[in-house]
């Protein structure tokens, strides 16, 4: 007699059972992440609501924007610190040091200038602040008065054939001379405004510092002699 076959679950094989397993996981996991996602996403949404609903009993202010502006501006310019003096007192003195300015000869003596007429007064001005360049220059120094009125003669009559416009005449300060006074410069403006270079001579002015101060002058000349028509 043979025996019966009895089957037991428990000894049942399944090689892919536990692939099976991993897949339900993974796709558990997954779900999970992406209902987070969306959770995080419905949450960026909602903060975006509610600022809308906030903003929304937000009524513009009337009237004119720009002039609002425009106003907040110039209260803004109003309130505005100014420049404190020191500031400037030291621009000044950083000129006055490196000779760029004309300080000192407001206040003294030894300072000459002179301009025609008819000159441009900022020209005039350029001339005084050492702005326009110097093309040539004569030293007078160790001449004699005679032959320091031909040299000035002659050195004016060359630059003005040679158009030049700007030229820088020294003469001294006197301080060796008998009386310790500035006869060549006495004489240079009276030779400076009279005779030939009346016509030729535009503006004169003690220059600055580095180019010899009260010793020297800036000379500007016209491009033709005045009162002669132009060819």
């Amino acid at each position: 007699m043979k025996p019966e076959r009895t089957a037991s679950k428990g000894l049942c094989y399944s090689p892919f059972e536990g692939i099976r397993k991993r897949v339900l996981v993974t796709d558990r996991k997954e779900k999970i992440d992406s209902a987070a996602t969306e959770v995080r996403i419905e949450e960026i949404e909602t903060d975006e609501e509610v600022f809308f609903r906030a903003m929304a009993d937000v009524v513009p202010i009337e009237g004119d924007a720009d002039g609002e502006v425009d106003r907040l501006k110039g209260a803004a310019k109003k309130n505005a610190c100014p420049v404190p003096e020191s500031i400037e007192v030291m621009t000044e003195l950083n000129e006055l040091v490196s000779g760029r300015s004309i300080l000192d000869a407001r206040y003294s003596e030894e300072y000459v200038s002179w301009c025609a007429p008819d000159l441009v007064p900022a020209r005039f001005w350029e001339l005084r602040r050492g702005r326009i360049p110097v093309q040539a220059y004569a030293d007078l120094h160790g001449l004699s008065m005679k032959e320091a009125k031909i040299e000035v003669d002659e050195f004016i009559l060359k630059c003005i054939v040679e158009r030049l416009r700007c030229v820088l005449l020294v003469h001294g300060r006197g301080r060796n001379s008998e009386h310790g006074e500035p006869i060549l410069k006495k004489g240079l403006i009276r030779w400076l405004r009279s005779g030939a270079n009346a016509r030729r001579v535009q503006a004169f002015a003690s220059a600055l510092g580095y180019d010899g101060g009260f010793g020297a002058m800036y000379v500007l000349l016209s491009k033709t002699e005045r009162g002669q028509r132009r060819r």
